[in-house]
């Protein structure tokens, strides 16, 4: 009689057993990194579910609230192959913004078995107490009213106001005086410029004659003899020599100079162009004569003082 008994519960059991696992093969579990936060924190509630494989985990459709708290984030874990199951996670980010005890709600996941058969496991509901940033309002009390603050004085606010006006009345009153002395004639701004003549007469004497034989050096010689001498016109006769070619500057001086010194010049400038384009390389004497020549038509155009008079020459004078 014992024996049929303890059988009898033995295969009892193993039904039991057996049946928790077909219909209990899906495992969920849920937890919370913190179970009490300050109003505006954030919770992570994870739910991790562990199924035979061939089973399909169906996605919860995703509200904006989980009970009194509002889905932050969600997050689908990965599946994870740990060999006879899988495990998968599902992470919500949730707050809430009122203080209190609340709950999260139990949530329903569907899932479908290698058979086909279909069902849904829930997590159970955890309790989240939530506190005010005000602290315990039973120990409020009212206070005396702060006397005023002293307000400093904007010492970087006026400096960085003042320092701008003092540089700029400072430019203002420079400018002023400086004007007012040029015009009482106390002192120059600029230097007075050299004279034309004076220029041009010491570029001539810094001038080197070259060899006859060197060509390059003739030419370079011709063209810089060429281009003093239109410097000097352009400075003393005030026309644009150095933009003009040779009959037009010999024609805008003809009224200007005499003739000798024209026709000097004319022979000057001519030589220079057939040296520069290369049809005529003249022999040395002609580009020491060139030279002279350059600085005689310098002398002859340059404006002469009259000689003062001799006190001999005065007394003359009176007498007569």
């Amino acid at each position: 009689m014992k024996q049929g008994k303890y059988r009898s519960l033995a295969i009892f059991f193993a039904i039991a057993i057996l049946s928790t696992f077909l219909f209990g093969g899906v495992r969920i579990e849920s937890s919370v990194d913190k179970s009490q936060i300050l109003i505006g924190d954030r919770v992570t509630y994870t739910v991790t579910m562990r199924y035979p494989k061939g089973y399909t985990i169906a996605t919860p459709p995703i509200a904006h609230n989980l009970g009194q708290f509002e889905i932050k984030d969600f997050t689908i874990g990965k599946p994870r192959d740990l060999g006879n199951e899988i495990m998968q996670s599902f992470t919500f980010m949730i707050s809430t913004y009122d203080t209190g005890t609340f709950e999260i709600p139990p949530t329903g996941f569907a899932y479908r078995d290698s058979a086909g058969q279909e069902g849904i496991i829930t997590t159970q509901p955890i309790t989240i107490k939530v506190g005010s940033l005000l602290g315990d309002r039973s120990t409020w009390q009212l206070r005396d009213v702060k006397p005023p603050v002293p307000y400093p004085f904007p010492w970087k606010t006026v400096l960085y106001f003042a320092i701008p006006l003092v540089l700029v009345a400072g430019a203002i009153i420079t400018f002023i005086v400086l004007r007012k002395r040029k015009m009482l004639g106390v002192f120059e701004l600029a230097p007075k410029a050299r004279p034309a003549y004076e220029v041009a007469l010491e570029r001539l004497s810094n001038l080197q004659i070259p060899d006859a034989e060197d060509a390059p050096r003739v030419k370079a010689f011709h063209i810089e003899l060429s281009e003093i001498l239109r410097q000097y016109i352009e400075d003393m006769f005030k026309i644009p020599a150095l933009e003009q070619i040779t009959p037009e500057i010999i024609e805008g001086l003809r009224d200007k100079i005499s003739e000798p010194a024209l026709g000097n010049l004319n022979e000057m400038l001519t030589l220079s162009d057939l040296v520069k384009f290369a049809k005529f390389l003249p022999p040395h004497s002609e580009n020491v004569e060139a030279l002279e020549d350059a600085k005689m038509f310098v002398q002859q155009t340059m404006p002469h003082e009259e000689p003062a008079r001799s006190e001999v020459e005065t007394e003359e004078v009176k007498t007569v």
